[in-house]
């Protein structure tokens, strides 16, 4: 059995719900089963490499940066023994060392000046800036002694109103274990 349906209306006649309702019926009656999680994930599971442990070394990084420095420090003891064992020696493979120590040098006097103009620039900037904040807090000095005095004043008063509310509802309450019903826990009888 074939069924044809007309998908698209005369351009003259309007199609109505009913045209809509018969396009559609075969879509309401349709079901998808999507279950396309488990099995992705399971092949994802089986291609998956194993993870090896890291060596002992590795699994502590604090540890291997801490080492690092000493090897650093001991490469660089190496090094210069070496240069200066070459230069002593006067052998051909002296002007290298002598080449490489005038090189340091040189890096560490211009890394010196960049440092010095560095500082220069920010002692001429920032030096300004403190002397005007310099004279600011001296400006506001009595300002700042007032606000303060009017806050320990403004303390105390609240400290004296509280006494003396604290006194007067003592005077007024009733006596703690009297006839009254209060007992000395708090309770009443």
């Amino acid at each position: 059995m074939s069924v044809r349906l007309r998908l698209l209306p005369r351009r003259d006649a309007d199609p109505g719900e009913a045209w809509t309702e018969a396009l559609l019926e075969p879509l309401r009656e349709e079901e998808i089963a999507c279950d396309i999680a488990p099995s992705v994930m399971a092949r994802v599971a089986a291609e998956r490499v194993a993870v090896r442990p890291l060596p002992a070394i590795l699994a502590r990084p604090r540890l291997l940066w801490a080492a690092c420095v000493p090897a650093g420090i001991a490469s660089l003891a190496f090094l210069t023994i070496i240069c200066l064992g070459l230069r002593r020696a006067g052998s051909g493979g002296a002007a290298p060392g002598g080449a490489l120590a005038a090189l340091l040098s040189r890096l560490i006097r211009l890394l010196g000046e960049r440092l010095a103009a560095a500082a220069g620039f920010v002692v001429t900037v920032v030096a300004p800036l403190l002397r005007a904040a310099w004279a600011l807090v001296e400006t506001l000095a009595p300002l700042l002694r007032g606000a303060g005095l009017v806050a320990a004043t403004t303390g105390l008063l609240s400290i004296i109103i509280s006494v003396y509310i604290f006194n007067h509802s003592r005077g007024t309450a009733p006596q703690a274990g009297a006839a009254s019903g209060i007992l000395p826990h708090g309770g009443t009888r």
